[in-house]
C-alpha cells in the first residue's frame, strides 16, 4: 500500500492532535526508513559504536523532557549473523531483553510485536525508579530501537501516558522508491527480505 508522504504527514498530525499535546515534530528518514514523532525536536548523533554485538553504526534520535527520555536508535552491524526466523530471532531478542534487565535492575515482560510484517518484540517493566518500554525489530544486519523511560518520581500523569503511547505506537517503516515522490508503507524487499509469517 502506497500513501503520499503528505498523507502521511496529516495522519502524524491528527494523531498528535489526538494525543492531546501541544505540538509533536515528525523524524523522516530516507535513509533508514521511518517515520516517528517526538513532543518536540528531538537530538540526531551518529558514530562508532562497540559492544557486544561486535562493532557498528549508530543513529541516535533522543529526547528528554521533564518527565521522560525518548529514543529511536537504529544500529547496523555489519558482522552480525543472525537468520532472519523466529528462533533465532526470539533468542537475539531475548539476549537484549537480559541487557536491559542488568541495565535497569528488573526483567521484562514481552510480547510479539509485528510492523507491516517485520517480526519484532515489544518490552517492558516498571522499576522502583524507572518505567521502561521497548520496541525492537532487527532486519538483517540493523538494529531498529523505540524507546521511552519515565521516571516514577514524577508520578502518574494521564497526559505523560498518553504521549508515550502515542510515540511508542506511531513509529512506522517507509520507504519510497528512485526517483518516486510516494511513500509506501514498511521495509524495501532488498532490506526485509528474508523473514516471511509462516503459514499454518
Amino acid at each position: 500500500m502506497r500513501v503520499a508522504l503528505g498523507v502521511v504527514l496529516v495522519l502524524l498530525s491528527s494523531w498528535a492532535v489526538q494525543a492531546q499535546t501541544a505540538e509533536w515534530h515528525s523524524v523522516v528518514s530516507d535513509e533508514v526508513y521511518f517515520i516517528a514523532q517526538f513532543p518536540s525536536r528531538p537530538t540526531l548523533t551518529e558514530g562508532d559504536i562497540s559492544g557486544g554485538f561486535g562493532k557498528g553504526y549508530s543513529r541516535r534520535w533522543t529526547l528528554e523532557t521533564t518527565d521522560v527520555f525518548y529514543e529511536v536508535s537504529v544500529n547496523d552491524f555489519p558482522d552480525l549473523s543472525i537468520e532472519m526466523d523466529y528462533k533465532p530471532l526470539n533468542l537475539f531478542y531475548d539476549q537484549i531483553c537480559d541487557d536491559l534487565a542488568s541495565q535497569y535492575g528488573a526483567k521484562f515482560d514481552y510480547y510479539t510485536d509485528i510492523l507491516f510484517d517485520e517480526y519484532g518484540r515489544t518490552a517492558g517493566r516498571r522499576t522502583k525508579e524507572f518505567a521502561v518500554s521497548v520496541r525492537i525489530y532487527l532486519v538483517r544486519q540493523r538494529l531498529y530501537q523505540v524507546k521511552t523511560v519515565r521516571r516514577n518520581s514524577l508520578g502518574n500523569d494521564k497526559q505523560t501516558s498518553e504521549d508515550i503511547k502515542h510515540f511508542m505506537k506511531q513509529f512506522i517503516f517507509v520507504h519510497r522508491k528512485e526517483n518516486e515522490k510516494q511513500y509506501s508503507l514498511g521495509l524495501p524487499e532488498t532490506v526485509s527480505q528474508g523473514l516471511r509469517r509462516r503459514k499454518n
